[in-house]
């Protein structure tokens, strides 16, 4: 008898992540999450993460950001 698979659905990513997800530098999702152009939030050490239902629609062609 074979084990269940397990599926781990991401729920955020890292600025890093989103950058190479959509063509863009670290840096730029950073600007995006300072100017509110993106949905993001730190967390308590200060680090930043932006929900994976706001990476979706850059993933399908759709732009974030300016």
């Amino acid at each position: 008898m074979s084990e269940p698979y397990v599926i781990i659905k991401r729920q955020h990513y890292t600025p890093s992540e989103v950058g190479r997800l959509i063509g863009r530098s670290r840096q730029t999702v950073i600007k995006w999450a300072n100017e509110g152009l993106i949905e993001a939030w730190r967390t308590p050490g200060g680090h930043w993460r932006i929900p994976a239902d706001a990476v979706k629609g850059a993933s399908h062609g759709e732009r974030i950001g300016a």
